[in-house]
């Protein structure tokens, strides 16, 4: 299994999320060449604060590498424009060449 993102991290400008994280080093031969971004999109009038977050993936981004070419980019992001009166939530999750996938990022979040 690919070790996972540990550091995404977000930036909001005018109605713009920026997505950034350090590409994962590699481990036990298990290089990430794709990343997959999920997103949980909650309107801010529902009413259900224990309930589980439902994401669906909205993104899948080649890292720049691949099994015969080396190392991914270092820093990968990924943009989006949000819409008000919402409760956003994401993750990013590394995929190899076939696809074997890493633990889910830490999740950042953010209501807008």
């Amino acid at each position: 299994m690919p070790n996972p993102v540990t550091d995404l991290r977000q930036t909001i400008t005018d109605k713009v999320v920026t997505l950034t994280w350090s590409a994962p080093g590699e481990k036990d031969n298990a290089v990430v060449e794709r990343f997959s971004i999920f997103r949980s999109k909650i309107g801010l009038d529902a009413d259900c604060p224990e309930c589980p977050l439902m994401y669906e993936t909205v993104a899948n981004i080649n890292a720049g590498s691949d099994s015969w070419q080396g190392k991914a980019q270092e820093t990968i992001s990924y943009s989006e424009e949000l819409e008000t009166g919402y409760r956003y939530s994401y993750k990013v999750v590394g995929y190899t060449w076939d696809l074997v996938a890493s633990a889910d990022s830490n999740p950042v979040g953010f209501d807008f």
